[in-house]
């Protein structure tokens, strides 16, 4: 049985994030919090513009600089009610949207952030009407139904996840991405690559998240680079967009030995997670692909290997080529340069267990002792 659930509208293109106010208008939301990563940026400047013209009034909020914790989704719920907001509009990368999507959901099911992630407190209802605008192609959390946040207390970076979690407006505005620093082009877009490969793999992948996965696959091959090259590539940049939300979509099939250990990583250590997954990745093919050869021999074909054959000699060239283009991006290769001082892998091992041990949709079963010798490997 599959359950898909996704985003009732998108608008994708250049100019897309004028519309913003009309959109505001069609889910009835006479006031919103704009939440972004910085208020005082062009775009958003424009997007708050736009809003006031349209007869949209907005409490605007940039306090979400890095990736959020609890207090962070704690006071913006307490803003939201105080200004009676009736929506959310949301122009960032993942950890924005991410904060967006906690504050919508408990702004109307109540409580605190700590209940839903720690205490298993069942969310019952609709969020308010949210409306993501991604500034980065990569993390695809404009589709998934998941917010990642931060635990403070017990030093874990965990999941939250509903249908009624997900945007209902998603606008994909390629000029937004122009910006992006070299280094943020990168991490993003092998998140999105690791989406999607991890995704097609795993054990609850269906015949729509695969789709998703196999076109997010060549967009991010044809595409990264280019942007790369040309940061004001639209078109490439459009491109990307689209890799990052299809591999959103498809990552509801779940996510693998990679993101198993880079997303506590990124509590743990405070490296950037696509820069963790971009380390994880090969290991993680490697790992898997005797579990699930067939599915790699497609990887290695969208990647651009030639052979029809279900081989492992093609499974190997399809992990070299994600290998190769780590290499060109420049991406790193071990965590060594982000390790704290007093790191110790036995406390890195517990808390991704912690952290990760609900997943099991990986082709090949992961223990403890799998993910101690990969750690290991990266130091």
């Amino acid at each position: 049985m599959w359950d898909i659930s996704q985003n009732r509208r998108v608008l994708y293109g250049p100019g897309a994030a004028g519309r913003i106010a009309a959109l505001a208008e069609h889910l009835a939301v006479d006031k919103v919090l704009l939440l972004s990563y910085d208020s005082q940026s062009a775009g958003v400047g424009e997007m708050k513009e736009r809003l006031a013209r349209g007869g949209v009034r907005v409490f605007a909020d940039d306090s979400v600089r890095g990736e959020p914790e609890l207090e962070d989704v704690d006071r913006l719920v307490s803003i939201v009610r105080a200004e009676n907001c009736g929506g959310i509009v949301a122009v960032g990368g993942g950890s924005v949207l991410d904060t967006a999507k906690a504050v919508s959901m408990i702004a109307v099911n109540g409580g605190r952030m700590v209940q839903y992630q720690m205490e298993g407190r069942e969310i019952s209802e609709p969020g308010l009407p949210l409306i993501a605008v991604p500034t980065t192609a990569g993390t695809g959390s404009e589709a998934t139904r998941v917010s990642v946040v931060y635990n403070p207390e017990n030093g874990l970076k965990k999941s939250i996840y509903s249908p009624y979690m997900i945007a209902d407006i998603v606008v994909l505005d390629p000029q937004l991405t122009v910006p992006l620093p070299e280094a943020v082009t990168v991490s993003t877009g092998i998140d999105a690559l690791s989406h999607a490969i991890e995704s097609y793999v795993s054990l609850n992948a269906n015949a729509v998240t695969e789709m998703y996965g196999l076109r997010a696959m060549e967009l991010v091959i044809g595409s990264l680079e280019r942007c790369l090259a040309d940061g004001e590539d639209l078109a490439a940049r459009g491109e990307m967009l689209l890799a990052s939300y299809f591999a959103g979509c498809a990552i509801g099939a779940g996510i693998g030995l990679c993101h198993m250990i880079a997303q506590p990583l990124g509590g743990l250590i405070k490296i950037p997670h696509g820069i963790a997954c971009a380390i994880y990745l090969p290991y993680a093919m490697e790992y898997n692909k005797g579990h699930s050869l067939a599915k790699y021999c497609d990887i290695a074909r969208r990647l651009g290997a030639r052979s029809a054959e279900n081989t492992e000699a093609v499974a190997d060239e399809g992990i070299a080529r994600v290998k190769a283009l780590l290499e060109r991006v420049k991406a790193p290769q071990k965590i060594t340069e982000f390790l704290p001082a007093g790191f110790s892998l036995e406390d890195a091992v517990h808390k991704t267990l912690a952290a990760t041990s609900h997943i099991t949709c990986n082709p090949r079963p992961v223990d403890e002792a799998i993910i101690r010798s990969t750690i290991q490997k990266t130091m």
